[in-house]
């Protein structure tokens, strides 16, 4: 149990950009077709794609987010400004991989 506890208590959440990525990858992809297809494409896209977490000592397993513990950016629940990411991560709140800067 000391070791559930101790995956919970943490310093910060790893940003994940993993849904934003795909839901923008099939809209791209979907341009010129129908607003509701579109969000069905890119619904379907996400869950076929996104990395499916499941830690050995888990008692209900799997996350939101394609990194454990993260803070997910997901395009159909609001949008997140570049400025509330670079304060949340000064504060210590989030982390992001230089890697994820220009995609956001």
């Amino acid at each position: 149990m000391e070791q559930l506890s101790a995956k919970i208590i943490r310093g910060g959440f790893p940003l994940c950009i993993e849904k934003a990525r795909l839901i923008t990858e099939s809209f791209k992809q979907t341009e010129g077709e129908p607003a509701i297809i579109r969000y069905a494409k890119a619904h379907s896209n996400m869950l076929e794609n996104i990395p499916v977490l499941i830690d050995n000592d888990e008692l209900i397993v799997g996350e939101g987010a394609s990194k454990p513990w993260g803070a997910e950016i997901d395009p159909f629940l609001g949008v997140w400004k570049e400025d509330e990411i670079r304060s949340a991560a000064e504060d210590g709140i989030v982390s992001v991989e230089e890697t994820d800067w220009p995609m956001i």
